[in-house]
């Protein structure tokens, strides 16, 4: 099984993406997609569709799991996050491919089938290592997202 996660920011589309399952899943690669500066939304979201649709396409995956935030406080971060959001959700839905948003509250040992008050994030290095560059928070929980897409309970 292949499981893309998804966070959307005002500035940048992160990505994982991780084979195998819920026990035994097997990092693949991550990236992010930096939104250009001073460029229109439609034009910003037309790039975003082109490069999304790429890499769908070319990775094939069984899940998508998008970590929904709930930070956009400004005109251009509702653009640049929920718009892009949208893009992605369509895509998918062309596709046929499963997409789920998921509250990062949610990241719970009990949906990773981990022993109680195991501390997830920690869960991430342990399997994945470090992953440098941009090896952060952000980064971690958009690997969270894509484990569960691997078996987890996303509902």
């Amino acid at each position: 099984m292949k499981s893309i996660g998804f966070t959307f920011s005002k500035n940048e589309v992160w990505f994982v993406i991780l084979e195998g399952d819920l026990q035994a899943p097997v990092w693949v690669k991550k990236d992010r997609f930096i939104h250009p500066d001073g460029q229109d939304v439609g034009t910003t979201l037309q790039a975003l569709n082109s490069v999304l649709n790429t890499l769908l396409v070319s990775e094939e995956p069984d899940q998508i799991v998008v970590r929904f935030t709930l930070s956009a406080s400004t005109a251009n971060e509702v653009q640049r996050t929920y718009y892009s959001q949208g893009v992605l959700f369509r895509l998918a839905a062309t596709l046929n491919i499963p997409c789920v948003p998921i509250n990062p509250a949610k990241f719970t040992p009990a949906r990773f089938n981990f022993p109680k008050g195991t501390i997830c994030m920690g869960k991430v290095d342990q399997a994945f290592g470090d992953q440098p560059p941009y090896w952060n928070k952000t980064t971690k929980e958009t690997a969270l997202a894509a484990w569960l897409g691997l078996g987890g309970d996303i509902s």
